[in-house]
């Protein structure tokens, strides 16, 4: 079982790192794969950066913004898209072009309104 003592070394490893997160198992040993973390020990478990957030989310989101008004949503910019929908955490049901265009197209319309 991993306890408080483990998930703040995790934290102290992440602060400063753009990492997303990391996983950590109950001896407080680090894995950046969730597989090897739970070969180690089933009850890893993920921390989740949380230091410098929101500035990075901030800039990104203003990085991917200008991608996005930029970027002419055709299925020749799929790989394009494909990142965008990422960024934004757009849902889609499968991974066609035609999804990725109308759920982006959508995300744009929704961004005019607010």
């Amino acid at each position: 079982m991993v306890k408080e003592k483990q998930i703040a070394v995790a934290k102290e490893y992440l602060a400063g790192k753009t990492l997303k997160g990391i996983w950590v198992n109950s001896e407080g040993e680090l894995f950046s794969s969730e597989d090897l973390a739970k070969k180690s020990d089933e009850d890893a478990e993920f921390v989740k950066n949380t230091k410098g957030d929101e500035t990075s989310k901030k800039e990104l989101s203003e990085e991917d913004l200008k991608l996005l008004e930029d970027t002419e949503l055709t299925k020749e910019n799929y790989q394009v898209m494909a990142s965008l929908i990422k960024a934004f955490e757009i849902k889609t049901t499968d991974k066609k072009a035609e999804t990725f265009i109308e759920a982006l197209t959508q995300f744009k319309e929704s961004l005019k309104t607010v």
